[in-house]
């Protein structure tokens, strides 16, 4: 019995070292790994009492083995370039996964952010008659927003179900029109990424008829709105009227045509002449021609300005005797401050042709030189200037057959015999229809006069009389200003005087923010008009070119007086400048009846007739 008692202890102690002794595996540390989308190494610790471990990576082939060792298994865990995450259950054991010592760690790992996108056609354009497009856009962000980049007020646009829907009405121009739309993602507020959708109308190409530019009456200037074909009467000088002292001209019969300058190229093609008819095409742009007819040997025997600007001409309620003036300088493109836009053709006083204006603002020297003009194959032509040192060039002959040239007063001006472009001998105080212009009663202009055949504006105006720039000062004379730049102070022989600069901040005072490379001045105070008047610079004539202009800096308008009594071959001109010629200190003053040289190219600003 004893010996059996034995036997049992010791099988019993047997089963105990043999259950201890059974392998046994578990994990050391983490149960479960987040990983990032890129390729990394993979350690994972163990408890195990036995080398003899195995795992299963549950078929993730995303997952290999880089290391086994005793008690660390490291695996190498692919880049996940897909678009979701994805997860493994990992599983040490000895004899079988599913034994009930077997251990297990879970791997999860983040998809590849993507680059943020933003994806859509260009969508067709709009057709000129109106319509809608619709653009089907996605995002890799979740969604998107969609906002315009301005406010276009001929666009609308609607979202629904991933597709944006713009709609517009009828083009009106001849120009196609843009609007940008801006696709924020996933919405404007929290957008990684944008993307501007263009939406384009196309333009509204219309078919144009003749127009005959003469049919309301003749001029020196016609005046275009929109590209197509037109014609003019080109057997009249001007508008056909003399005045008096200036005899009513012969009617012409030209043999010929062509373009002397042109501000764009192709601007004007498809010259031709039919029985004294001059026909050609204008194109879109915005800008100034001179067309010339000529005799049979080719010499030019008249010239027109042509004259398309950006913006529509009106009239603007005066207080002078005209009681109407224009709202932009004669050849301006618009009336848009600190912009050699609104500059404008320069004329010297009786002629009627345009001369071009510099291509600076707020600047000048005596190397400045005008905007560049082409002839009818692109070429650049240059404005020429007379003999310097001759005289025989001085004539209206002269003028008429070379619109391009401007004519020096050189020889007779620094002789002291007069300032005029013409030789004295041809001297003509009727040239732009007003030769009593400069004679006074009690102060005031006497005469307006009228448009004759050399005045340079277009059908239904004409320069304007001295007495139309009168109101802009109190004293009607020459005004300066006292005082520093932050509170500029204008005043004549009286003392304090009142003009009519409008102080366009409203502060109260004037400074130089009111100037705007130029003035703007009420034309009618009391109904609240008023008008910008560029520093346009001038032409000076001893030199007959813009050398010296102050552009920016000097204003200089022509009236129709010329005022042979105060000095020989000078008219009357409203002046203005804010700094001297040097550019050294600020000179301000304003004159509405300044004496200018005939020979200068000043702006104009025509009046109703």
């Amino acid at each position: 019995m004893k010996r059996i008692l034995t036997i049992l202890l010791a099988a019993a102690a047997l089963l105990a070292c043999n259950k201890e002794q059974t392998p046994s595996i578990s994990i050391d540390g983490q149960t479960s790994y987040e990983l990032g989308p890129a390729q990394i190494m993979l350690p994972i610790s163990l408890n195990a009492t036995s080398s003899d471990w195995q795992y299963d990576l549950g078929g993730a082939a995303w997952l290999t083995e880089s290391k086994k060792e005793d008690r660390r298994l490291t695996l190498r865990v692919s880049a996940n370039d897909g678009v979701d995450a994805r997860s493994a259950v990992i599983t040490f054991y000895y004899a079988s996964p599913s034994e009930s010592g077997a251990a297990t760690v879970s791997v999860r790992q983040e998809a590849k952010v993507a680059e943020p996108e933003i994806s859509f056609e260009a969508p067709e354009e709009i057709p000129a008659e109106g319509g809608s497009v619709s653009v089907a856009i996605s995002s890799n962000q979740g969604g998107w927003e969609a906002e315009p980049t301005a406010d276009y007020d001929w666009l609308t646009y609607s979202v629904a179900d991933g597709v944006l829907t713009a709609t517009a009405g009828l083009n009106p121009t001849e120009f196609v029109r843009s609007a940008r739309i801006r696709i924020y993602a996933p919405d404007k507020a929290t957008a990684r990424v944008f993307k501007d959708l263009v939406i384009n109308q196309k333009a509204n190409i219309i078919e144009y008829q003749t127009e005959d530019l003469s049919a309301s009456g003749t001029s020196n200037c016609y005046v275009i709105t929109h590209r197509g074909p037109y014609t003019f009467n080109a057997t009249v000088k001007g508008n056909g009227e003399g005045a008096s002292g200036l005899a009513t001209p012969e009617a012409m019969s030209p043999a010929g045509v062509k373009l002397v300058w042109q501000t764009v190229k192709g601007m004007i093609s498809d010259l031709s002449i039919s029985d004294g008819v001059v026909s050609f095409e204008a194109s879109k742009a915005t800008g100034s021609a001179v067309i010339a007819v000529t005799d049979a040997s080719g010499t030019i025997i008249w010239s027109w300005h042509i004259w398309h600007p950006a913006i529509e001409i009106a009239e603007l309620r005066h207080a002078g005797p005209g009681s109407r003036m224009m709202n932009l300088n004669l050849g301006a493109l618009d009336n848009a401050p600190g912009s050699i836009s609104s500059f404008g053709m320069h004329y010297q006083w009786g002629r009627k042709d345009p001369f071009p204006y510099s291509p600076v603002s707020h600047d000048g020297s005596v190397y400045t030189m005008p905007i560049p003009v082409y002839d009818a194959d692109g070429k650049k032509v240059d404005i020429g200037q007379s003999d310097r040192l001759s005289l025989k060039e001085n004539t209206l002959a002269f003028s008429i057959a070379n619109p391009a040239v401007c004519i020096s007063n050189s020889v007779q001006a620094e002789s002291g015999v007069s300032r005029d472009w013409l030789v004295s001998s041809q001297s003509n105080l009727a040239l732009w229809g007003n030769p009593r212009g400069a004679e006074r009663s009690d102060g005031k202009y006497k005469y307006q006069g009228s448009k004759s055949y050399m005045d340079p504006c277009p059908v239904g105006w004409r320069v304007p009389p001295a007495g139309e720039f009168v109101n802009f000062t109190e004293s009607g004379g020459y005004t300066w200003a006292a005082g520093d730049t932050d509170n500029i102070i204008f005043a004549d022989l009286g003392g304090e005087a009142s003009v009519a600069v409008v102080d366009i901040d409203e502060d109260g005072k004037y400074t130089l923010r009111d100037w705007q490379d130029g003035w703007w001045l009420w034309l009618d105070n009391s109904s609240g008009v008023k008008s910008f008047f560029p520093a346009a610079a001038r032409y000076d004539g001893g030199y007959a070119m813009l050398m010296g202009s102050m552009s920016g800096l000097w204003g200089n308008y022509w009236t129709n007086a010329a005022s042979d009594d105060t000095a020989p071959g000078t008219a009357i001109a409203l002046s203005f400048s804010l700094m001297n010629y040097q550019k050294t200190k600020y000179e301000i003053s304003i004159s509405p009846v300044s004496n200018g040289a005939r020979a200068d190219g000043y702006s104009v600003r025509c009046i109703k007739e």
